[in-house]
Protein backbone atom coordinates (compact mmCIF):
# COMPACT_ATOMS: atom_id res chain seq x y z
CA UNK A 1 0.00 0.00 0.00
CA UNK A 2 1.35 3.37 -1.02
CA UNK A 3 0.33 7.01 -0.78
CA UNK A 4 1.64 9.29 -3.53
CA UNK A 5 1.84 12.98 -2.65
CA UNK A 6 2.34 15.93 -4.97
CA UNK A 7 2.42 19.70 -4.56
CA UNK A 8 0.73 22.10 -6.96
CA UNK A 9 3.34 24.83 -6.54
CA UNK A 10 4.85 24.44 -10.01
CA UNK A 11 1.39 24.70 -11.60
CA UNK A 12 0.32 27.72 -9.58
CA UNK A 13 2.82 30.19 -11.01
CA UNK A 14 1.51 32.09 -14.08
CA UNK A 15 4.27 31.26 -16.56
CA UNK A 16 4.88 29.54 -19.87
CA UNK A 17 6.58 26.65 -18.09
CA UNK A 18 3.53 26.00 -15.94
CA UNK A 19 1.27 26.01 -19.01
CA UNK A 20 3.61 23.56 -20.74
CA UNK A 21 3.53 21.33 -17.65
CA UNK A 22 -0.27 21.44 -17.55
CA UNK A 23 -0.44 20.32 -21.17
CA UNK A 24 1.91 17.41 -20.48
CA UNK A 25 -0.27 16.29 -17.55
CA UNK A 26 -3.43 16.61 -19.61
CA UNK A 27 -1.92 14.21 -22.15
CA UNK A 28 -2.21 11.47 -19.50
CA UNK A 29 -5.96 12.02 -19.03
CA UNK A 30 -8.92 10.75 -21.02
CA UNK A 31 -10.85 13.07 -23.29
CA UNK A 32 -13.74 13.17 -20.78
CA UNK A 33 -11.37 14.08 -17.95
CA UNK A 34 -9.76 16.79 -20.07
CA UNK A 35 -13.19 18.25 -20.82
CA UNK A 36 -14.05 18.15 -17.13
CA UNK A 37 -10.78 19.90 -16.27
CA UNK A 38 -11.69 22.79 -18.56
CA UNK A 39 -15.15 23.12 -16.98
CA UNK A 40 -13.82 23.96 -13.53
CA UNK A 41 -14.40 27.59 -12.59
CA UNK A 42 -11.82 27.76 -9.80
CA UNK A 43 -8.28 27.32 -11.08
CA UNK A 44 -7.06 25.71 -7.84
CA UNK A 45 -9.79 23.08 -8.00
CA UNK A 46 -8.94 22.40 -11.66
CA UNK A 47 -5.28 21.86 -10.77
CA UNK A 48 -6.21 19.56 -7.89
CA UNK A 49 -8.35 17.46 -10.22
CA UNK A 50 -5.64 17.37 -12.88
CA UNK A 51 -2.86 16.26 -10.55
CA UNK A 52 -5.09 13.75 -8.76
CA UNK A 53 -6.01 12.02 -11.99
CA UNK A 54 -2.42 12.24 -13.24
CA UNK A 55 -1.10 10.51 -10.11
CA UNK A 56 -3.80 7.86 -10.36
CA UNK A 57 -3.34 7.13 -14.06
CA UNK A 58 0.46 7.12 -13.87
CA UNK A 59 0.53 4.54 -11.06
CA UNK A 60 -2.27 2.39 -12.48
CA UNK A 61 -0.62 2.50 -15.90
CA UNK A 62 2.62 1.19 -14.40
CA UNK A 63 0.76 -1.57 -12.55
CA UNK A 64 -1.28 -2.62 -15.59
CA UNK A 65 1.54 -2.06 -18.09
CA UNK A 66 -0.49 0.31 -20.27
CA UNK A 67 -0.33 4.00 -21.15
CA UNK A 68 -1.85 6.28 -18.48
CA UNK A 69 -4.51 7.63 -20.86
CA UNK A 70 -5.61 4.07 -21.62
CA UNK A 71 -6.33 3.06 -18.01
CA UNK A 72 -10.01 1.98 -18.09
CA UNK A 73 -11.59 4.24 -15.50
CA UNK A 74 -15.37 4.40 -15.31
CA UNK A 75 -16.75 7.79 -14.31
CA UNK A 76 -19.58 7.91 -11.77
CA UNK A 77 -21.74 10.95 -11.09
CA UNK A 78 -20.97 12.55 -7.71
CA UNK A 79 -18.56 9.76 -6.86
CA UNK A 80 -14.97 8.66 -7.37
CA UNK A 81 -14.12 6.85 -10.62
CA UNK A 82 -14.11 3.06 -10.73
CA UNK A 83 -11.49 0.87 -12.33
CA UNK A 84 -13.08 -1.48 -14.86
CA UNK A 85 -14.18 -4.50 -12.76
CA UNK A 86 -13.54 -6.79 -15.74
CA UNK A 87 -9.79 -6.45 -15.14
CA UNK A 88 -8.24 -9.55 -13.54
CA UNK A 89 -6.22 -7.47 -11.08
CA UNK A 90 -8.25 -5.93 -8.25
CA UNK A 91 -6.93 -2.51 -7.29
CA UNK A 92 -8.43 -0.05 -4.82
CA UNK A 93 -7.57 3.65 -4.80
CA UNK A 94 -8.56 6.90 -3.15
CA UNK A 95 -7.71 10.52 -3.99
CA UNK A 96 -7.69 13.49 -1.63
CA UNK A 97 -6.58 17.11 -1.85
CA UNK A 98 -6.09 20.07 0.44
CA UNK A 99 -4.89 23.44 -0.85
CA UNK A 100 -1.56 22.91 -2.64
CA UNK A 101 -1.35 19.19 -1.82
CA UNK A 102 -2.86 16.24 -3.68
CA UNK A 103 -2.62 12.60 -2.60
CA UNK A 104 -3.46 9.29 -4.22
CA UNK A 105 -3.46 6.01 -2.28
CA UNK A 106 -3.37 2.67 -4.10
CA UNK A 107 -3.71 -0.86 -2.74
CA UNK A 108 -4.01 -4.36 -4.16
CA UNK A 109 -4.68 -5.86 -0.71
CA UNK A 110 -7.81 -4.09 0.53
CA UNK A 111 -10.45 -1.46 -0.12
CA UNK A 112 -9.17 1.89 1.11
CA UNK A 113 -10.21 5.45 1.88
CA UNK A 114 -7.85 8.43 2.19
CA UNK A 115 -8.09 11.96 3.48
CA UNK A 116 -5.46 14.68 3.83
CA UNK A 117 -5.80 18.11 5.40
CA UNK A 118 -3.31 20.96 5.57
CA UNK A 119 -2.75 21.78 9.24
CA UNK A 120 -3.57 25.49 9.49
CA UNK A 121 -2.69 26.99 12.87
CA UNK A 122 -4.35 30.29 11.88
CA UNK A 123 -7.82 28.80 11.45
CA UNK A 124 -10.44 29.23 14.14
CA UNK A 125 -10.29 25.62 15.29
CA UNK A 126 -12.68 26.28 18.17
CA UNK A 127 -15.39 27.49 15.80
CA UNK A 128 -14.81 24.50 13.51
CA UNK A 129 -14.91 22.11 16.47
CA UNK A 130 -18.15 23.62 17.78
CA UNK A 131 -19.68 23.16 14.34
CA UNK A 132 -18.50 19.62 13.62
CA UNK A 133 -17.82 17.72 16.86
CA UNK A 134 -20.47 15.83 18.80
CA UNK A 135 -21.19 16.88 22.39
CA UNK A 136 -18.91 14.36 24.12
CA UNK A 137 -16.08 14.99 21.65
CA UNK A 138 -16.43 18.74 22.02
CA UNK A 139 -16.35 18.44 25.80
CA UNK A 140 -13.07 16.55 25.55
CA UNK A 141 -11.70 19.02 22.98
CA UNK A 142 -12.34 21.92 25.37
CA UNK A 143 -10.13 20.30 28.03
CA UNK A 144 -7.09 20.20 25.73
CA UNK A 145 -4.23 22.65 25.35
CA UNK A 146 -4.15 24.57 22.05
CA UNK A 147 -1.78 22.27 20.12
CA UNK A 148 -3.43 19.15 21.51
CA UNK A 149 -6.79 20.55 20.42
CA UNK A 150 -5.52 21.19 16.90
CA UNK A 151 -4.18 17.64 16.67
CA UNK A 152 -7.42 16.19 18.04
CA UNK A 153 -9.59 18.16 15.61
CA UNK A 154 -7.61 17.18 12.53
CA UNK A 155 -7.56 13.52 13.58
CA UNK A 156 -11.33 13.61 13.94
CA UNK A 157 -11.89 15.44 10.65
CA UNK A 158 -9.66 13.21 8.55
CA UNK A 159 -11.09 10.09 10.20
CA UNK A 160 -14.62 11.03 9.19
CA UNK A 161 -13.60 11.76 5.60
CA UNK A 162 -11.44 8.65 5.13
CA UNK A 163 -14.15 6.35 6.51
CA UNK A 164 -16.75 8.01 4.28
CA UNK A 165 -14.60 7.35 1.21
CA UNK A 166 -14.06 3.72 2.22
CA UNK A 167 -17.79 2.99 1.72
CA UNK A 168 -17.57 -0.29 3.69
CA UNK A 169 -16.89 -1.31 7.28
CA UNK A 170 -13.52 -0.06 8.52
CA UNK A 171 -11.14 -2.53 10.19
CA UNK A 172 -7.93 -0.47 10.16
CA UNK A 173 -7.48 3.24 10.70
CA UNK A 174 -4.06 4.86 10.49
CA UNK A 175 -3.17 8.45 11.31
CA UNK A 176 -0.02 9.75 9.64
CA UNK A 177 1.66 13.11 9.19
CA UNK A 178 3.91 14.63 6.56
CA UNK A 179 6.69 15.64 6.55
CA UNK A 180 7.86 13.14 9.14
CA UNK A 181 9.37 14.35 12.45
CA UNK A 182 11.55 16.14 13.37
CA UNK A 183 10.11 18.55 10.79
CA UNK A 184 6.84 20.24 11.70
CA UNK A 185 3.96 18.35 10.12
CA UNK A 186 2.18 20.20 7.33
CA UNK A 187 -0.36 17.50 6.53
CA UNK A 188 -2.69 15.39 8.64
CA UNK A 189 -3.33 12.10 6.84
CA UNK A 190 -5.85 9.37 7.60
CA UNK A 191 -5.83 6.01 5.84
CA UNK A 192 -8.81 3.66 6.27
CA UNK A 193 -9.05 0.03 5.16
CA UNK A 194 -11.55 -2.81 5.25
CA UNK A 195 -8.74 -5.22 6.15
CA UNK A 196 -6.49 -5.38 9.21
CA UNK A 197 -3.17 -3.76 8.30
CA UNK A 198 -0.03 -4.35 10.35
CA UNK A 199 2.20 -1.63 8.90
CA UNK A 200 1.76 1.94 7.73
CA UNK A 201 1.53 2.59 3.99
CA UNK A 202 4.59 4.12 2.35
CA UNK A 203 4.40 7.84 1.60
CA UNK A 204 6.11 8.85 -1.64
CA UNK A 205 6.35 12.49 -2.70
CA UNK A 206 6.17 12.84 -6.47
CA UNK A 207 7.71 15.82 -8.26
CA UNK A 208 5.37 17.51 -10.70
Amino acid sequence: MKIYLAQLTALSRPSQSSQTLIQSLLACLSSDETARYHRFVRSERARQFLVGRYLLRQRLGEMLDIAPAEVPLIERANNAPLLDPALPQKISFSISHSRLWVACAISTDANIGLDIEVIDHQRDILALAEHSLEATQLAHFLTLEKQQGIDYFYRYWTTQEAQFKLHVSCKSLMHLSYPHPPQAAELAICFASDQVISSNPSIIEVSI
